[in-house]
């Protein structure tokens, strides 16, 4: 989870087509925006919300089902522009939570 992808991605989208942006490479495979758009809806169900049950001893932790994440939306259809913002904002949230723990509980992560 780093604050610095959206810029990553945001560059390489700017020298790509907008048609191979929305295009999946094959059936049952997602595009390049279905790939931004899974980084937004896990943002916090898979990290944030993961690392707060791992702090409060919560076992075992909820799954994530990543494609039922993504179904909500069809993320192909949406503004370029508009996702990666929306990543933008989602990383910056997920830095900023990250940022706020307690550097000693992160002894406490790596040892469960």
């Amino acid at each position: 989870m780093s604050a610095t992808t959206p810029a990553v991605i945001a560059a390489v989208f700017a020298a790509t087509d907008d048609a191979v942006l929305r295009q999946s490479p094959a059936e049952q495979e997602w595009s390049l925006l279905e790939i931004v758009g899974h980084l937004i809806v896990s943002d916090r169900p898979a990290f944030e919300d993961r690392i707060m049950a791992i702090l409060n001893g919560e076992r075992p932790l909820a799954r994530f089902d990543a494609q039922a994440a993504n179904a909500d939306r069809d993320f192909r259809a949406e503004s370029v522009d508009e996702l990666l913002g929306e990543l933008r904002a989602s990383r910056q949230r997920a830095a900023g939570f990250v940022g706020e723990l307690d550097p000693t509980i992160y002894m406490r992560i790596i040892l469960i």
